[in-house]
């Protein structure tokens, strides 16, 4: 019991320490974002900062320990966010304050957050009650986190798993055995309704700086998210489909927010990409 505790503690300190890095990162990067995008956002630079780390210390052909994993990355986001507020104090204007509160929730809101409540704590379940499972996960993706993992390194020699294939998601999971401290094909599969839950948040955030009302948002997202099995599938495999689809989204989402001249911007004065 108390083993199984500690596990999904240090579960929640790597998830949440990719999380913490990517929301800081992207609060740096784009201050106009509210709190909702960058929790959005947030996954993929902290996936880009973990994994270019890793592939840099086997590189330098330093073994992956935990501190050493953790501290430079950290260490960049907190200088860029430190020398980025010494440089702009006092020089930032406050947010506007809204024009009116924001409408009370009503039934279709509950409704559509509910539903997407019951599929998500569905993929949370399904997620850790089963270890890894299906072709690809087992032969490929999970496979090579593991090699990664007890070898404290990439190394591909001796194996052949798609050796071609990039390896952000093993890397991801790799991040994850570190904080465990084992192989646990359970508890890393979690990391995939994380990045369901992302990808469905940043549905909403950008249907929401289109214009569209809340409960249209959410039932966008809800209706998207349940008509199909492909997408509640892959919330509980360990496939790379939906991280891939994740910043796939997320990068035509920006661009096209800024061909519509609805992008948040840096400073509050200067749209992304001119500053």
């Amino acid at each position: 019991m108390i083993e199984g505790t500690l596990l999904l503690g240090r579960l929640a300190l790597g998830l949440g320490t990719l999380m913490g890095l990517g929301y800081a990162f992207t609060a740096w990067l784009v201050p106009g974002s509210n709190r909702l995008e960058r929790l959005a956002f947030g996954p993929g630079p902290g996936a880009l900062l973990l994994t270019w780390w890793l592939l840099a210390l086997s590189a330098l052909g330093i073994p992956f320990q935990l501190p050493l994993v953790l501290g430079p990355p950290w260490a960049l986001v907190a200088g860029l966010w430190l020398g980025d507020r010494l440089a702009h104090r006092g020089k930032r204007p406050r947010p506007p304050e809204p024009p009116s509160p924001p409408l009370p929730w009503g039934a279709w809101d509950w409704l559509f957050l509910a539903l997407l409540a019951g599929l998500f704590l569905f993929a949370v379940f399904r997620a850790s009650l089963y270890p890894v499972w299906a072709w690809d996960a087992i032969s490929t993706w999970g496979f090579k986190a593991k090699v990664f993992f007890i070898r404290g390194t990439v190394d591909l020699t001796g194996f052949e798993a798609h050796n071609y294939y990039p390896n952000l998601v093993p890397l991801l999971l790799t991040s994850l055995y570190l904080w465990l401290g084992e192989v646990n094909d359970h508890l890393v599969k979690l990391i995939f309704p994380l990045y369901g839950g992302a990808l469905v948040l940043m549905l909403y955030t950008l249907g929401r700086r289109l214009g569209l009302p809340r409960p249209t948002a959410l039932g966008t997202c809800a209706f998207l998210a349940l008509n199909g099995l492909t997408f509640i599938q892959h919330l509980h495999i360990a496939y790379a489909d939906l991280i891939l689809t994740y910043f796939a989204f997320g990068a035509w989402g920006i661009i096209y927010l800024w061909l519509k001249n609805a992008a948040p911007r840096r400073g509050l004065d200067t749209p992304i990409g001119s500053a």
